[in-house]
């Protein structure tokens, strides 16, 4: 958490998760920091903007680039990203089983709730 939110040049938020700091997206002070339990790490979401993800999808749409691109930065600047993370297939990996997999999910439930 420490290490996105500090990439990005907002407010680290002090004590234990859940926290809250700015949206990088809106400037609201609403992005809400939780304890991602399932897999590790933390987990964003602005009750303003409605961005949802974790630090390296805040990263990549904060910063503009792609996933592989947003890696290669984190590493670069305020987190060391074991070199395996950053390899073609642990990225397509990542997409597919977290980025995606939330999207077509997401697509799913607005689906059923229409009918």
């Amino acid at each position: 958490m420490t290490s996105a939110l500090s990439a990005l040049g907002l407010p680290i938020p002090e004590g234990g998760l859940p926290a809250r700091s700015t949206c990088p997206f809106c400037r609201d002070g609403r992005l809400n920091i939780y304890d991602d339990s399932t897999v590790g790490g933390s987990w964003f979401h602005c009750a303003s903007c409605e961005f949802r993800g974790d630090a390296i999808e805040l990263t990549s749409k904060a910063w503009g680039l792609t996933v592989e691109a947003s890696l290669y930065k984190l590493d670069e600047s305020t987190c060391s990203i074991l070199p395996e993370y950053l390899g073609a297939a642990h990225i397509a990996n990542y997409t597919n089983n977290y980025i995606d997999r939330r999207e077509r999910m997401g697509k799913f439930w607005e689906l059923a709730r229409s009918k």
